[in-house]
C-alpha cells in the first residue's frame, strides 16, 4: 500500500509538468530571493522567511516584499501540523500597490520519513486579506493549496548528511473557493525543479526553477506563463 502511494505521488509530480504551460498568452520571467531562519525546539519548528520578488522587464513593474513567520508541530514521523502568517507589500503595476495579510493552517504528510528519498504531500487552507491603496478597500478571499513533493539526496545516503547535494521536485495546485483578489499573478498551478546543497546543520542553499500558470486580474483576467528563478538560503539556529 505504501509503495503504491509513493508511486502515485511521483507520477503526480512529474506527470503534471507538461500541462503547466498550456493555453498561455504571455510569458514573464521573475527572480525571487529568499532568506529563511529556522529555530527547532523539541517537536516544534519556528521559522520566518523573508523574500524579495521582482519581474525581469524594463517595460513593466512588479515587485513584492514578503515576511512569513510560521510554526510547525510534529505529531509523529508521518504527520506535521503547520500554521503561518504571510505579510506582503506588492507593487502590482505603475498605478496599483497592495498589502496582504494571509493566515494559513495546514498539514504535511511524510510518506517516507526515514527513507533515503523523501516523499511528501502538503495541504494548506488560506484566508487572504488584501488592501488596495489606490482604491482604498479591502478584499477577502479563501483558497486551498495541494502540493506533492519529492526530495532526493545525490551524493550522500541520507538527507541529514552534511556537504550533501539534493534535488527538489514538486507540483502545486491552487483552488479559490469564492473569488480572486485583485492581483497581477493569481496562481493556478506551480511546478518546480531545483537543486540544493546542505553545507552543515546550520546552512542550506537552494536554486529552484518554477513554471507557474497564473491569471492576471488587474486587467481582463488573461492567462500568463511565469518562469521563476528562486534563490534561497535556509539558516537553522540551535
Amino acid at each position: 500500500m505504501l509503495r503504491w502511494k509513493i508511486k502515485l505521488l511521483v507520477v503526480f509530480c512529474f506527470g503534471m509538468l507538461p500541462f503547466s504551460g498550456l493555453a498561455q498568452q504571455t510569458t514573464n520571467w521573475q527572480l525571487w530571493n529568499d532568506y529563511e531562519v529556522d529555530i527547532p525546539w523539541k517537536k516544534n519548528l519556528f521559522d520566518t522567511e523573508f523574500s524579495y520578488q521582482t519581474i525581469f522587464s524594463q517595460d513593466e513593474k512588479w515587485r513584492s516584499l514578503n515576511a512569513t513567520p510560521a510554526y510547525e508541530f510534529a505529531v509523529n514521523k508521518n504527520l506535521d501540523l503547520i500554521s503561518e502568517l504571510g505579510l506582503s507589500y506588492t507593487n502590482q503595476s505603475d498605478s496599483t500597490d497592495t498589502f496582504e495579510a494571509r493566515t494559513m493552517v495546514g498539514t504535511r504528510i511524510n510518506f517516507t520519513p526515514i527513507k533515503r528519498i523523501q516523499t511528501r504531500l502538503r495541504f494548506r487552507f488560506e484566508r487572504r486579506h488584501m488592501y488596495n491603496f489606490g482604491e482604498e478597500n479591502w478584499q477577502v478571499s479563501h483558497r486551498s493549496r495541494l502540493r506533492g513533493e519529492v526530495i532526493i539526496p545525490l551524493n550522500r545516503p541520507h538527507y541529514s548528511d552534511n556537504k550533501m547535494l539534493y534535488t527538489i521536485t514538486d507540483f502545486e495546485m491552487f483552488f479559490v473557493h469564492d473569488k480572486d483578489v485583485k492581483e497581477r499573478f493569481a496562481n493556478r498551478t506551480r511546478a518546480r525543479f531545483g537543486i540544493g546543497y546542505r553545507h552543515n546543520y546550520n546552512f542550506r542553499f537552494e536554486a529552484i526553477f518554477t513554471r507557474q500558470r497564473s491569471r492576471n486580474h488587474l486587467e481582463d483576467g488573461f492567462l500568463t506563463s511565469d518562469n521563476i528563478i528562486r534563490l534561497r538560503i535556509k539558516h537553522y539556529l540551535k
